[in-house]
């Protein structure tokens, strides 16, 4: 209630303040609702605050407005060993296709390896089915 009630010309501040990130979190604040709120463009320091909070399938399908945006190269770093972590792939849930998808939309190479990485730990998550099978 706290956020919602800032005029709009002191919403940016929240984003970029040292406390930003947990403000959000505490809040509830998910990506989609950031954007509204700071009715402005999702720039870098807008991304930053808000992927601490998010989770693994949002991560996977805003790769490329990260790059878009230009986090910082320390963010991404965190990002790739988030999407590339075997127990966040499990807890995803997520199937190969999902990390293929990524990887076919994001601009950037520096997220080659970590899809990898978490497509072949996101096999662990395909059914067995009966008879032979090829994934």
């Amino acid at each position: 209630r706290e956020l919602m009630e800032l005029p709009v010309e002191e919403r940016r501040a929240v984003v970029t303040a040292p406390d930003g990130a947990e403000r959000l979190a505490a809040a509830g604040m998910t990506w989609e609702a950031l954007a509204g709120w700071l009715q402005g463009p999702m720039d870098a320091a807008a991304w930053e605050a808000v992927i601490p909070s998010m989770g693994a399938m949002a991560l996977l399908r805003n790769l490329r407005n990260f790059d878009q945006a230009g986090v910082s190269d320390a963010v991404a770093a965190r990002v790739a060993a988030k999407v590339a972590d075997p127990e966040v792939v499990a807890r995803s849930r997520q199937f190969p296709f999902r990390y293929l998808a990524a990887y076919q939309h994001a601009p950037s190479l520096r997220w080659a390896y970590p899809l990898e990485r978490a497509l072949g730990h996101s096999l662990a998550n395909v059914p067995a089915l009966p008879g032979r099978t090829l994934v």
